[in-house]
């Protein structure tokens, strides 16, 4: 599934982790073969900050459960 001005899961978490260690975003673009304003537009998204990581709630059923 791509979500993010064309980005796949795996291309964003390059880019974060690229972010945390300083890089700018030209170089970020270029790593990941698209335009720093691709790569601005998700940065800016999130203000600057990576989104937290999904977590399912203990008390959620999972699909076999809802079965």
């Amino acid at each position: 599934m791509k979500r993010g001005r064309g980005l796949s899961e795996l291309q964003r978490r390059e880019l974060w982790r690229r972010w945390k260690e300083g890089q700018s975003l030209s170089d970020i673009g270029r790593a990941l073969g698209k335009h720093a304003a691709s790569v601005f537009a998700v940065a800016a998204a999130s203000g600057g900050f990576p989104p937290a990581l999904r977590k399912r709630a203990e008390w959620a059923l999972t699909l076999d459960e809802r079965e």
